[in-house]
């Protein structure tokens, strides 16, 4: 009962282009036969059609980018896994082809050497050729702003999940085809990740930084009363042969007990771009860029944490330096972490006793196997320099140059020298120098 489609039947045209057939019954027949019909015969006609192929690859390195929709009327279609596209079956007029891509970036592919490169920019230390100022153009304003590197660092910590352009942008933005009356072949486009000026993203592993030291980043122990706020020190050494331009720090610490608020610069980071985020419970992100290289020792970073007013007396929990990337003109030097324990203190009570005399000395056996761990109390605040030198007084490893406040430090010595090459057993010193005073300590290496 009613009208419409009685059956749909499909076929496979096997003709050639502009080809043509007739629809024609020869048999209708329903029921017994006794139900009229009138029928209408039709007309099949193959059309002329064509196809737009090409490839879409990343601007710095030709890397494939896959899962790009290649927009065209309603229709889009999809670059493969390597970043290549071929739309069939466009019959004859016009188009207009826009790439576009939605999903998220690669995990990594924007840091904060990024921000370093938009800051170098913009005072005129470099110049970014022009498919690194499109991707440095994330405010989308044309110009190349302190601004952008802001919002790179506001992107690294989790502040904004997007920039305000959008997250990937394409040249050409789209092409058209006025009108389509061939097969267009080798129709490519290159894609831009905003943000990655450094052109990191496909990158199989970052580039590691040749005859650099190990930078030594560390959290001294520490502890507060409940329902205060506390400011703690990142603390770093060894950066006098090494230029840091920027830095991706990650912290993680029981949610119960801290609350990451924000993150200063401190003396040797004093020029530097800083932003700070607690991107979830018991994880803070920091992202750290300047035009010109910080060296020396001493507190690299101020964390300002919350202690939670529920916490009780003797609770304490670890915060530890999960993840901790240091930027030599875009390579990453290698680092050594420690961590440290907070505790949560009686009320009153000064747990954090200043020292009242310069001394040194070491918290490991000696002999020593592996690394030794060094402590020293600086009385008041001054250049400290703190070094291992072989038994004919050859410097073999600078620990500690920077200047530092009154306060107890630990350091350790992992057995390496400034090159990063393990030193030989036997016996060297440990010199500590603190304005006038010369403090030294006879340590043994053992293999």
């Amino acid at each position: 009962v009613g009208e419409g489609s009685l059956v749909k039947i499909k076929f496979d045209v096997v003709a050639m282009t502009t080809d043509s057939t007739t629809f024609e019954f020869i048999t209708l027949r329903f029921n017994l036969g006794n139900v009229p019909v009138v029928t209408q015969c039709g007309c099949l006609k193959t059309l002329l059609s064509y196809s737009i192929s090409g490839g879409v690859k990343y601007f710095n390195n030709s890397a494939g980018v896959g899962d790009v929709r290649l927009n065209y009327i309603s229709e889009l279609g999809i670059t493969d896994t390597i970043g290549e596209y071929n739309l069939r079956g466009l019959i004859p007029g016009n188009y207009i082809i826009t790439p576009g891509k939605v999903n998220v970036a690669q995990e990594g592919a924007i840091s904060s050497f990024d921000a370093v490169q938009i800051l170098r920019h913009n005072v005129g230390l470099i110049t970014l050729d022009s498919m690194q100022q499109k991707a440095a153009d994330v405010s989308g304003n044309t110009q190349i702003e302190a601004y952008d590197a802001a919002l790179v660092l506001r992107y690294r910590v989790g502040i904004i999940q997007h920039f305000p352009v959008g997250d990937w942008t394409f040249m050409p933005e789209s092409k058209s085809y006025t009108p389509l009356d061939e097969d267009k072949l080798n129709e490519d486009y290159v894609g831009i990740l905003y943000g990655d000026v450094n052109g990191s993203w496909s990158s199989k592993e970052m580039l590691v930084a040749k005859d650099k030291n190990t930078i030594d980043v560390f959290i001294t122990d520490t502890c507060s009363e409940n329902g205060t706020e506390i400011l703690i020190p990142i603390q770093v050494s060894n950066l006098t042969n090494d230029s840091i331009v920027s830095a991706d720090i990650e912290l993680t610490y029981d949610s119960t007990i801290l609350k990451g608020v924000t993150a200063q610069v401190t003396d040797i980071t004093t020029g530097m771009m800083i932003v700070s985020n607690e991107i979830s419970k018991g994880r803070f992100l920091i992202s750290l860029a300047g035009t010109e290289p910080v060296e020396g020792g001493g507190n690299f970073v101020m964390v300002k944490f919350k202690v939670d007013s529920s916490a009780r007396e003797g609770d304490s929990c670890v915060i530890e330096l999960k993840k901790s990337d240091y930027n030599f003109d875009g390579a990453i030097v290698d680092v050594s972490l420690r961590h440290s324990l907070f505790r949560v203190k009686k009320a009153g009570v000064n747990e954090n006793k200043l020292p009242l005399k310069t001394e040194m000395g070491l918290s490991s056996s000696n002999p020593f196997i592996g690394q030794c761990n060094i402590w020293y109390s600086i009385v008041s605040p001054a250049y400290v320099n703190l070094s291992i030198y072989n038994y004919v007084g050859q410097l073999v490893r600078e620990l500690v140059s920077g200047d530092y406040g009154q306060g107890n430090y630990k350091i350790i010595w992992n057995g390496k020298d400034n090159f990063g090459k393990r030193v030989a057993s036997g016996i060297y010193f440990c010199k500590l120098k603190v304005k006038d005073k010369c403090l030294i300590n006879k340590i043994v290496y053992v293999k």
